[in-house]
């Protein structure tokens, strides 16, 4: 009697259909995961974006209107020179950036502070903070750390580094103090932190806010400004040698590269106006 079955031959062949077949499968799902990985990062960025625009537009809101901020023609010459400009915003806006790092030798920011007569934020960037996390707060040479007041025994908290903090400050004391050259702000009260270390740990790459302008008849105060937000993850490069912003893993711009998931920038520009009260007077300044 005989037995029918199938040969070796074609049990060969089926195993490696199935193999493909598992193999195929195996791949969709690499790159489908991600892909969605990708999609989270993007929405982390803007989503913590957003935020940090809705929290500073609330901050300028209901804050004071100032006249020194805005830069004025002290010479007497009927314009306004650089330098006075320079000045103006040295009042509430100050960063530490290093030369010759940048496209063309232009600098890259380590840190800075904005000061907006209400709050006060005080933020270190990519290059500086990730040289001071990975020698596990070894390296502050190139960050800015924080100390506020507090009750017995000392007065002054232990010094802390911070993505980017909100003080309370009315007086723009950080200001005066980042224009000293402190490497350490005595902060008026207790900081918090804007840019948690979650799973898509974001922190920002550059803040720059332009010159303000005022209306004379009001005295509202009007602000400009730009950030680029990013993961530390994935090797963001906002400023490479052949320019543009992109995310480069050890060279490979495409490809399945786990890192590159986790990699994202945005850039935001956006305005904001100051309409609180100057202490004593009114809107018009009576």
């Amino acid at each position: 009697m005989k037995r029918k079955g199938f040969t070796i031959i074609e049990l060969l062949i089926v195993m490696v259909a199935l193999s493909a077949l598992l193999v195929t499968i195996a791949a969709l799902i690499y790159l489908i995961t991600g892909i969605y990985q990708k999609g989270l990062s993007m929405r982390a960025v803007n989503s913590s974006g957003r935020q940090l625009i809705d929290e500073l537009s609330r901050a300028v809101g209901g804050s004071p209107i100032v006249k020194d901020i805005n830069p004025k023609d002290e010479d007497g010459n009927g314009t306004v020179d650089y330098d006075e400009i320079a000045n103006a915003l040295n009042r509430y806006y100050i960063t530490n950036p290093r030369s010759g790092l940048g496209v063309d030798g232009m600098p890259v920011q380590d840190n800075g502070v904005f000061c907006t007569g209400a709050f006060s934020y005080i933020w270190n960037t990519q290059p500086s903070y990730s040289l001071w996390r990975d020698s596990n707060g070894g390296d502050t040479s190139r960050v800015l750390q924080v100390m506020y007041k507090i009750e017995e025994p000392d007065g002054w908290s232990t010094p802390e580094v911070f993505k980017m903090a909100r003080v309370p400050d009315t007086t723009r004391s950080v200001c005066e103090s980042a224009r000293n050259g402190d490497r350490t702000i005595r902060a008026p009260g207790a900081p918090i932190e804007l840019i948690n270390s979650d799973e898509a740990d974001l922190i920002l790459y550059d803040f720059s806010v332009f010159p303000a302008t005022q209306n004379t008849i009001t005295g509202q105060t009007f602000y400009s400004a730009t950030f680029i937000l990013a993961t530390i993850r994935g090797g963001v490069e906002i400023m490479p040698a052949d320019g543009g912003n992109y995310c480069d893993v050890d060279g490979n711009l495409e490809g399945l590269v786990t890192d590159f998931n986790y990699c994202a920038v945005n850039k935001f520009n956006f305005a904001m106006r100051a309409t609180g009260f100057t202490e004593g007077e009114d809107h018009y300044g009576n």
